[in-house]
Order: structure tokens, then sequence, then C-alpha cells
């Protein structure tokens, strides 16, 4: 069969159309991208591409037979095409992937195929055999290209050792577009002159799939380059969830810093804070390529160009700076693309962490002046203690020495005066015991609670003989304090005692159930009650619901017992009955169920609950 039948003719026809159309495209976009970055690398991928354009559409203008001009025609496309390994090697020499000499012996070969293709006649047409001379030409054209594409292609491949995934696979894909552009030219110069139709039709093919090789190196559509970083996108991953644990700036750039270089195919990265101060440096990073940096970073999650090699992303506070992989950005935008969505997850974890340092800060700051605020109360209180014993020393004098020299209203002045110094001498007392709690806290120990119960009611009754006190069911043993829960229970019977409005008030103290992981001691009269809009307020201190003059005690008191119930974990509420219009108060006191020797709590057993026996051993 004629290698150049109608079919044949057609077949060829649509693949050089093809060709030149994607050469066409990709010379355009490639033109656009060296307008921006005119760099050599960008001007040897142009030409690659240029060449190939030229090549093909010389190839619809040379005549069959040519003759003169014809024959010119010719030797100018074959020199094009041979500058094509050239270019591709010179662009692998500036990558810096050959050596000295191979990109000398590679420059020797261009001139030596040149001076060849100029000085030979025209090669037989397609179909006719070839003389010595013509295959000796052949020869030398395929040996001289085979040398030039093995050179750029294992330049090519070592290129892409540890290079981004991207990087790495453009290169590699660049290096299989050369090796196959060799294979093509070695299978057409073997065939000869009258290659039979199958050879004709595989050497247009096999330049085909060289020059969509080519396309996917420099052009790869997303998709695929999608595919090609699932590994570095996995480790930035990772990266991206410690991002979330941070705490502190150190925390995001011991997260992030590290893999950036490698996940960007560069030698290193740095992350700088708003003054431009290196926070955290891996890699190779020359302080001059941070000042380029620092001078080139633009609006707040922008990525800059390439200067000196780096990649500069800039944050609310801060930038994040990494060595570019050696085609960027002469292969396309990716690395920047990349680096834009990883400064903005990195800019998110900063603001978080400038939040948490700010709640940190006042949290702290916090702390500082209330402990200070708390050592002034005992100092003020303690020092407060020496002058009022002298007035009420002096008072006792007086009252025993000139008592009975004392007439009219001079008696009840003296009285008042010792009532409000005995008043002043309890609240001091108080807020000293306020003070101390947490600050000086006594050893826990297990404690009986209903012995402990028992014997505040005891005291109490001692105190206010007409009031019933009474302790329902058994109440647990608990891993506390004795001066704590004792002074807890005690306040608040107390409390009830003073101001419940009769002499013949009923206190019980139970045992309830409380919430998840709390139990609820719950103290309870039938007094006069708190009204609803009052029960918050009364465990502040100093807020009392009468006026000094008609009701005893400072103030303080539910605010020990509400201190006392928080150094413990739990916390203390003031309630009242269901119905609105009956009397009386409740207190709940809820506590952890982690401070009970036995770690559960019995089924309710009416109004009370079985306590765990005092001989169950103590938890650990």
């Amino acid at each position: 069969m004629d290698a150049y039948s109608p079919g044949l003719r057609a077949f060829l026809l649509a693949v050089s159309v093809v060709e030149l159309a994607v050469c066409v495209a990709v010379v355009l976009v490639l033109a656009r991208r060296w307008r921006r970055h005119r760099s050599a690398v960008t001007a040897s991928v142009l030409g690659v591409y240029v060449v190939f354009a030229l090549v093909v559409a010389m190839g619809f203008v040379v005549p069959e037979e040519p003759r003169g001009w014809g024959a010119f025609f010719v030797d100018v496309q074959i020199c094009l095409l041979l500058l094509m390994p050239y270019l591709l090697a010179e662009f692998t020499w500036l990558l810096g992937g050959t050596r000295l000499w191979m990109h000398r012996l590679v420059v020797g070969l261009l001139v030596v195929q040149v001076i060849a293709t100029l000085a030979t006649p025209p090669l037989p047409p397609p179909g006719e055999p070839r003389p010595p001379w013509a295959q000796a030409f052949v020869a030398l054209i395929v040996l001289a290209w085979n040398v030039q594409a093995f050179i750029a292609a294992r330049g090519l491949w070592k290129l892409g050792r540890g290079q981004s995934s991207v990087v790495r696979n453009r290169l590699r894909t660049l290096s299989a577009g050369a090796i196959l552009l060799a294979l093509t030219l070695v299978v057409s110069g073997a065939a000869g002159g009258s290659a039979p139709t199958w050879v004709t039709v595989t050497v247009s093919l096999l330049g085909l799939i060289s020059v969509l090789l080519y396309v996917v190196a420099f052009l790869a559509p997303r998709f695929l380059r999608v595919l090609w970083r699932q590994g570095d996108l996995a480790t930035l991953s990772r990266a991206e969830r410690g991002l979330m644990q941070a705490l502190t700036r150190s925390d995001v750039a011991e997260t992030i810093v590290p893999v950036l270089a490698d996940a960007f195919g560069g030698s290193g990265a740095v992350l700088l804070d708003e003054a431009g101060n290196v926070v955290r440096r891996s890699g190779s990073v020359s302080d001059q390529q941070i000042a380029a940096a620092s001078s080139s970073a633009g609006e707040q999650g922008q990525v800059s160009e390439p200067v000196l090699g780096v990649l500069t992303a800039q944050l609310t506070s801060g930038r994040l700076v990494v060595t570019s992989g050696i085609l960027a950005p002469a292969v396309g935008n990716d690395e920047a693309e990349l680096l834009g969505r990883v400064a903005t997850l990195v800019d998110l974890a900063l603001q978080r962490v400038d939040l948490f340092e700010q709640e940190r800060a006042s949290r702290e700051a916090a702390e500082a002046a209330n402990e200070e605020l708390e050592t002034l109360l005992y100092s003020v209180s303690h020092d407060l203690r020496s002058p009022l014993i002298s007035v009420l020393g002096y008072l006792d004098f007086l009252k025993q020495e000139y008592g009975e020299a004392l007439t009219g209203e001079a008696p009840h002045y003296l009285e008042r005066i010792r009532v409000n110094a005995m008043y002043m001498q309890s609240l001091i007392s108080d807020l000293l015991e306020l003070s101390r709690i947490g600050r000086i806290e006594p050893d826990p120990q297990v404690v009986d609670l209903g012995a402990v119960a028992e014997e505040v009611c005891e005291g109490a009754r001692l105190r206010a003989p007409q009031a019933h006190l009474e302790v329902l069911g058994d109440l647990p043993w608990i891993t506390v304090s004795d001066v704590r829960v004792r002074q807890l229970l005690t306040n608040l019977v107390d409390n009830a005692l003073k101001h419940g409005g009769r002499p013949t008030i009923h206190v019980t103290i139970s045992l309830e159930h409380g919430q998840d992981g709390q139990f609820v001691v719950r103290v309870a009269d039938d007094g006069r009650g708190v009204p609803a809009e009052y029960r918050a307020r009364v465990l502040r201190v100093f807020e009392r619901l009468n006026a000094p003059k008609s009701s005893p005690g400072t103030g303080i008191g539910l605010a020990i017992c509400k201190r006392i119930a928080e150094g413990l974990g739990g916390s203390v509420t003031v309630g009242g009955p269901a119905d609105g219009d009956a009397s009386g108060t409740t207190v709940d006191i809820s506590l952890p169920v982690l401070l009970l020797v036995a770690r559960t709590l019995p089924e309710p057993r009416d109004a009370a609950i079985a306590a765990p026996s005092p001989a169950v051993e103590v938890a650990r």
C-alpha cells in the first residue's frame, strides 16, 4: 500500500492540524506568562513550542518534491526541528539539571547538525530509496538528536528528585515526552524513505503523543495537578489539624513551617511576625530573601510574585515565606495558589491564638488583681483588729470604773458603742475568713458528713433552744476538709436561725439527687423565705435583705459558703418552695460525686438517700 494514499494523507493532515492547534494555543498561554516573568527559563519553554509550531506550519507549504526555494524551506524546517532537543536541553541547563560539559556537547551537536543540513543536497522524496550519503545524514541527525534528548531527559528526571509532587511529575512527564520524541525520530529514520503505512501512522501518533506530554508537563489540567499533589495535601492536612490545636504562635510555627519546604519543593520556609522578626525558620532561607519577601509583601491574603526565589503570603499579623520550586512560576501558579490557601488557614490559627492569648492575659490580670485584693483585704482586716481590741478594752474599763457615775443617756451611748464594736469585730473576722478560703486550705480527709451535721445541729440547739433542727436520713462519707465542711453547714444553719423570722423555726439537713456528676446537700427551713428576685444577690458579699439594725449578721456568711463550695468544684443555690405563697428557704450545696468515698449514690428512699457505710475503703 502506498504510504501516501488518500486515506493516509487525510490522517497525516488531521494529526498535523491538531499538533498545530495545540502548539498555537500553548504558545499564546506561555507568551502571556513570559510577558509577566521574562525569565530565561520561561523563554526556553516558549521557544520549544514556537519552534514546533513553525515546523508543523511549514509542513503545509513545503512542496512534496522541493526544488530551489522549496529545498531551502526544507533545510530551514529541519534546522528548526533540530532546535527542539536543544531548547529542551537548554531548559534543563538553566534549571541546573546538566553539567557544563553536557551543555557544551549539546551546543556542539546542534552546530554539527545545522552545518550538515545546509551542506547536504535535498533528501529523496518519500517512497524513493535513500543513497548512502542520505543514510549517513539521517543517521547523524538521529544520533545527535537522541544524545541531546537523552541529556535533557536525564537532567529533567534528576531535577524532579526532592521537588514538590506537582513539579516532580511535571518534570518527569517532560522527560518522558523527550524520550518519546527521540523514539519517534529513531523509528522514522530506521524506516527509510519507503516506510510502510503502519510505521508512518505510528510515527505520527508518537509525535502527537509527545506534543501532548509536553502540554501536560507545562499546562497540566487542574484535576491532574490535584491528583499529583495528593501526597503533599495529605501532609498539609495533618499540619492543618495541628493548627486547630495550637495555643501559641510558636505552636503554629512549629506545626506548619517545617512541612512547607517539602510541600512546595523549595529549600526552606519562614514565619515572620508583624514586625518582620523570625518566629520560626526551617531549611535554607537567607536574610536577603527574607528582606526581599518583606519588601514585596502586598495586601492581606495575597501571594506575591517570586522575588529572589521566594513566595510571600501576607497575613493579618505577619508573613509566610517559602522558597519556590525550581519551575515556579515558569510552568504555572500551583505553588502560589496552594500557599494562598495554606496562608488563610495559618491566618485563622494565628487570629485564634491571639484571641486565646488576650483572654489568657485578661484572666491572669484578673487573677492577679483578685489575689492582690484578697491580700489587701487580709492585711487591712488583720490591722483593724488591734485598734478594735483597744476600743473594746477601754469600753470595759469605763464600764467597770465609771459605770455607776454615768447618768442620763451616757450608759445607752456606751452600750451602742460596744455593740457596734462587737459587730465590727465579727465583720473583720468574717472578712479574714473569706480571704483565707482558697489561699489557706486544710488537708482533705475522710469525713462522716452525717456526724458533722449532727454536731452542727447540736451546737445550734444551745444557741437557739426553741428551734427544731433535724438531719433527715443518712448522709454520705466524703473526702474533704473537716474544717471547711463544718464551716459550710454551720454558716447555713446559723443563717436560717438568724433570718428565719421566729424562734421556733424548723431546719432540716438532707441528701438530694443532683445533676449528672453532682450530689446535693440541702439545708431547708420554714422561715420567712427569700423573694425570688433576691436569691442570687444574697450570695454576694455584704448583700442583706434587711437593715443591719433589724437583723443580725455581717452579710458575708453565704458568700463564704459559696466560695467553699466553688473551691470543692461545686456550687450553692438559694431557692424556696414550689408554691409562691408558701414560706421557707432551701439552700442546695451541689458537690461533685468524686468527693464521695463510694463513687455511686444509692437509690433514693423517701425523703432521704442511703449513704455508704463508714467502713467503705476510701476510693483512690
